[in-house]
């Protein structure tokens, strides 16, 4: 015993039981740790900079909901308000305390309840403000300002080629170019930074499966936005629901306002009265007129309302006392009441999952009238499916004797299918839808993989569901007439 106090002995007795305990984890020598595996879904985030954590307590203090009450109160007397109920710091710019030549500064007139800080925010700020976060809390910024800020992201997107041979590298990158240019631009957001090929600073590159994108904040994460949604709209198999970021809580619980009934008794009550009114009937509705409508010089209290019914829900209301030139959207714990131009900005991007669609029987041309059969390249039966010599027989696209695989085929099916959603869907036909680009509007439509990709109104988004729906039914019509 006495030779085990000695200090070599002591030493050994230490070693060893080190490593034994390094043993029993498994971090002795000569063993490696086995990396834990990653999922699907973890290989397709974005690999961005790690962000401060200081800018993320900031971005989770402005999702705390608050109460604000401004009445005729100046722009950035309001801005101090909303950093003391947020407990966060609003630096505005210094361009702010001008005389306001360059950028017009609202006087407040907004009452909400339980609206996060970061919404009360969006809904403060004129047109050609916008504000980022920082360290130190969120900073007041123009929108010039805005788009000089530009990080750079990686996002692995070898997942998201087609089910198709593809030529390698820029078969799938230029369609993924062509997808987000589309529907992530400055045209349809001032945040976003031009595209380089428009004379901005954003750029787009394809390397080894994956996307270097540089661009503003606001425009990367509109871009992971985008991408998840289309990862989930390509895993649905067939004709499925339409896929679309998922709404808050906030939001659902406004849409189930909207859906209460009230009885109305208006006799040429002014339109600001009628929106008052509505607010009184629910402790948490929350209904927000755009500040912007000042500096157009519109007079709200111009327009008078008559109705007397019983029982009629909010959101029939709202459609009846704004009549054409105005409407509403529903945000995030509130309804927003703006023109219907204006509605249309930042408009929604929903993906339709059409595969199956595209896919389905239909008549040859013989059966269909057209007096007689195509060249040898033409399916004789009324099934969709592979030709003898490799062609492909789908639903919308054109027979022809050139002879085509099943993917360019159902390609060229989509993109008719993208010309028939246009000819049917547009602000002629639905005075809510707003018009495509090709016409001058802020919608747009594309075509990837069995998906179509669509920025609309809420209101297109629903008649475009709605026609998806209709197609299917009459196409399962037109296979029973041909099985008969």
């Amino acid at each position: 015993m006495d030779a085990l106090k000695s200090w070599p002995c002591k030493t050994l007795l230490v070693a060893g039981t080190f490593l034994l305990a390094a043993a029993v984890v498994g971090c002795g020598p000569g063993t490696e740790r086995a990396a834990p595996a990653m999922t699907m879904e973890e290989a397709c985030l974005p690999v961005r900079p790690k962000e401060d954590p200081r800018i993320a307590r900031v971005r989770r203090a402005l999702k705390k909901p608050i109460d604000v009450s401004f009445k005729n109160t100046p722009l950035l007397t309001a801005i101090q308000i909303l950093s003391e109920k947020s407990g966060v710091a609003v630096i505005p710019d210094p361009i702010l305390n001008e005389d306001g030549d360059r950028i017009p500064l609202p006087i407040l007139d907004l009452s909400v309840r339980g609206v996060a800080a970061e919404e009360l925010l969006n809904l403060i700020l004129t047109d050609g403000l916008n504000y980022t976060l920082c360290a130190d809390g969120v900073k007041i910024r123009t929108d010039e300002q805005m788009t000089a800020d530009l990080v750079v992201a990686v996002y692995p997107a070898v997942d998201l080629k087609r089910l198709w041979n593809v030529p390698p590298g820029l078969g799938l990158c230029w369609e993924l170019f062509d997808v987000l240019k589309c529907h992530v631009n400055s045209m349809l957001d001032p945040c976003v930074a031009a595209w380089s090929d428009e004379g901005g600073a954003g750029t787009m590159d394809y390397f080894g499966g994956a996307l270097i994108i540089v661009q503003t904040p606001h425009g990367q994460q509109r871009i992971a936005s985008l991408l998840a949604t289309l990862r989930a709209a390509l895993a649905v198999e067939g004709l499925g629901q339409p896929v679309g970021p998922p709404e808050s809580g906030a939001t659902e619980r406004v849409r189930r306002y909207l859906a209460k009934g009230v009885d109305v008794d208006f006799d040429e009550t002014p339109l600001p009265t009628v929106l008052e009114l509505l607010r009184a009937s629910f402790d948490d509705l929350n209904i927000v007129v755009d500040q912007e409508l000042q500096f157009m010089g519109l007079d709200l209290s111009i327009a008078r309302i008559t109705l007397h019914r019983k029982g009629v829900s909010v959101d029939e209301i709202l459609n009846l006392a704004l009549g054409f030139e105005l409407g509403y959207r529903v945000a995030p714990g509130y309804v927003f009441i703006s023109t219907r131009d204006r509605l249309m900005q930042n408009l929604p991007v929903v993906m339709y999952p059409v595969r199956q669609l595209l896919a389905w029987p239909r008549p040859s041309r013989k059966e269909a009238g057209s007096g007689q059969e195509t060249g040898s390249s033409t399916p004789t039966g009324t099934e969709s499916g592979f030709c003898e010599d490799g062609s492909w027989q789908g639903v919308f696209g054109e027979l022809s004797g050139v002879q085509i695989s099943a993917e360019q085929e159902l390609e060229s099916d989509g993109l008719s299918l993208v010309e028939i959603l246009e000819r049917t869907i547009n602000p002629r036909t639905n005075v809510r839808a707003a018009a495509w680009t090709d016409e001058g509007g802020p919608a747009t439509i594309d075509y990837y993989g069995g998906v179509l990709i669509v920025t609309q109104t809420p209101e297109g988004h629903e008649r475009i569901a709605e026609l998806l729906a209709l197609l299917r039914e009459g196409l399962a019509r037109v296979d029973r007439q041909l099985k008969e």
